[in-house]
């Protein structure tokens, strides 16, 4: 459970960047190559990498990750107003947060993998991302199945729910991710012009984060 709530926070990292927004990007969903990206009439004999539009590789980003911090935030919500010591309403609101990340992660993961990388320079990064939106929306799939066999009146419900995951080792993972899409310049602008990474931003900020 940990994995899945601590990565769900990582992976929204980029999308909250500092920096103001940049404007009017015209995004395509169709790949394109480095060669001609770059507007050279020639290339240097090394083949072209396929890329997608940096801007609609960040919104399908944000597209997968928001569910998950929205669903977050909404959870904590409910724990606050007192589920949190009510073992059956906190499995309830766990519950109703894992059925918010499974889908729209491994889908989002899907649509990047089918875009492709969005720079030549980040195709490392984006096999990494890809693999960690499917496995965070995966665990989520597994953590919910395991999560509504748990009895709430058991003596030992906390235990049995804390451990449902601690995802050290992946988050370590994650927060790598994280701090390489900050340091790619196009993606930093991308992450701040995508429309779904915008709204994801103000729902955050309504919210107080």
């Amino acid at each position: 459970m940990a994995a899945v709530l601590v990565a769900a926070g990582l992976l929204v990292g980029a999308c909250t960047g500092g920096g103001s927004a940049a404007g009017g990007s015209s995004a395509s969903a169709g790949p394109t190559s480095t060669s001609a990206a770059s507007g050279s009439g020639s290339t240097t004999g090394s083949a072209s990498v396929p890329t997608s539009d940096p801007v609609v590789w960040a919104g399908t980003y944000c597209e997968g990750a928001g569910p998950a911090v929205v669903g977050a935030l909404e959870m904590l919500k409910a724990l606050l107003a007192g589920g949190a010591g009510d073992p059956a309403a906190q499995k309830q609101a766990f519950l109703t947060y894992v059925d918010k990340v499974s889908g729209p992660m491994v889908e989002a993961g899907t649509k990047l993998e089918k875009l492709g990388p969005p720079s030549a320079e980040a195709v490392s990064l984006h096999a990494d991302v890809v693999k960690a939106l499917k496995e965070t929306g995966a665990e989520a799939g597994e953590v919910r199945t395991k999560l509504a066999a748990l009895d709430p009146t058991s003596p030992d419900f906390e235990s049995q729910l804390s451990a449902l995951g601690d995802g050290q080792t992946y988050t370590t993972e994650v927060k790598d991710q994280i701090t390489r899409l900050k340091a790619d310049p196009k993606l930093t602008q991308a992450f701040q012009t995508a429309p779904q990474c915008l709204s994801l931003v103000k729902a955050l900020e309504s919210a107080g984060i």
